[in-house]
């Protein structure tokens, strides 16, 4: 997933800060994507960070007890990404977790075509649609209340790797991304603050890693992007962000390029980028709370009025013509509409006109379906080529019509013979 950096110069004052950067925020964003991407980058793995344990097998079936149904049911596999369901045939992830239509999403073993994707301008968030139902979908989250509620993660990036200790005291201060086992995990966290981080993010909740957060206490990595966080309203989990950022980069020098890591107190160490670096001094008389760095995700209490728009819009029919070749008889020669999903109401034209064509020639064809909720269409040419002249005896198969036409030509030619003899010319 993208990483930030280079965003605050205090963590304390992290929300003001990044308030007032504006543009500047999405050009560091996009670089730091680069980055971390190009050549040399370790390959995606699977789970989010614990701050308590660095078990792989932690988390890794769904939630039961006071967190049953919280999200885990609604999420599948974008490529090494994650994608939540919203609708009977949409999905919903992050942009940059990239992608292209006809691009299988999977879900409970099965695989989704998918057939359209929707780009929201005002954030990272996609929707894409795809062709076959999927069998359940979550509700989305409406209220504009996040601030101090609990939340239910889930993410498909680095587990917890070696140590990350101040250099200074020795103190553990968090630790590097690590390998993974392959597979989904969930973890809890609080929402800290919305903010709004301007033209192209849009708003976003931020959350911070904890010490003090208990057993399930999670931060996210590289490749949760896309992944879903669920706050609970009433009796019902409910799609409340998307996984978009974390805090980034650490340095222990403050004179080299920086690492990725979860940190649960910064204290000791830099934070910023080469070449900008930001010390936290571990004195407790001047820092005497801990500062932990946090992650971000695409707020959806914002973005609901887009989010129905695009659940609105018509889904894509697939529409096939085939018989375009014919043989004219007579009669009205029609082509054949095939759609998929099957069985939609479909109206088709022939050079403009609704009746099928009964004389030869070549036909402009156009099919539109017309089913509601649905839009798609197709076009071809039909070619009615004449029929071979000839006249049909009944009874006679072609054996007898060759034997009458060979007495006819024997016939002919005793004539022409008895007609020369004679003189005849």
């Amino acid at each position: 997933m993208l990483t930030v950096h280079s965003i605050r110069c205090d963590v304390r004052g992290a929300i003001a800060a990044m308030a007032r950067s504006g543009r500047a925020l999405v050009r560091r964003l996009v670089l730091t994507a680069v980055a971390v991407g190009g050549a040399g980058a370790p390959a995606p793995l699977h789970a989010v960070i614990f701050y308590s344990t660095a078990d792989t097998s932690l988390n890794t079936t769904a939630p039961s007890g006071a967190l049953a149904n919280s999200g885990w049911q609604w999420q599948g596999d974008w490529g090494s990404f994650s994608g939540t369901m919203i609708g009977p045939h949409h999905f919903i992830t992050v942009g940059h977790a990239g992608g292209i239509v006809g691009q299988a999403f999977s879900f409970g073993g099965l695989s989704y075509t998918t057939t359209r994707v929707f780009d929201d301008p005002e954030t990272d968030l996609s929707i894409w649609e795809v062709r076959e139902a999927f069998p359940t979908s979550a509700a989305l989250y409406r209220l504009v209340n996040e601030n101090g509620r609990s939340f239910v993660a889930f993410g498909r990036g680095y587990t917890r790797g070696t140590e990350v200790r101040d250099p200074g005291t020795n103190t553990l201060r968090g630790w590097l991304y690590g390998g993974s086992p392959g597979t989904r995990r969930w973890g809890q966290n609080t929402v800290a603050t919305a903010v709004n981080l301007g033209p192209g993010l849009g708003e976003m909740l931020y959350s911070t890693f904890d010490a003090s957060g208990g057993t399930n206490e999670c931060h996210l990595a590289t490749y949760d992007s896309g992944g879903a966080i669920f706050i609970k309203d009433g009796s019902i989990w409910k799609l409340a962000g998307i996984a978009y950022a974390v805090s980034a980069y650490f340095s222990t020098t403050g004179t080299d390029s920086g690492f990725l890591a979860a940190v649960f107190d910064l204290r000791g160490l830099y934070y910023g980028s080469t070449g900008s670096w930001t010390y936290f001094d571990p004195n407790p008389a001047v820092n005497p709370a801990p500062i932990p760095s946090g992650f971000y995700c695409i707020r959806i209490s914002s973005r609901t009025a887009w989010i129905d728009g695009v659940l609105a819009t018509p889904l894509t029919a697939m529409v096939t013509l085939s018989n375009l070749e014919q043989t004219y008889d007579g009669s009205p020669r029609a082509v054949t509409v095939t759609t998929l999903p099957a069985g939609l109401a479909v109206s088709v034209t022939y050079n403009g006109s609704s009746v099928p064509p009964n004389a030869a020639g070549r036909y402009a064809v156009v099919a539109t379906v017309t089913e509601a909720g649905y839009v798609g269409s197709a076009s071809g040419t039909l070619n009615i080529t004449a029929a071979t002249s000839g006249v049909a005896v009944p009874g006679m198969n072609s054996w007898a019509l060759f034997a009458s036409a060979a007495g006819l030509v024997c016939a002919a030619v005793v004539a022409l013979q008895g007609r020369r003899a004679a003189g005849a010319t």
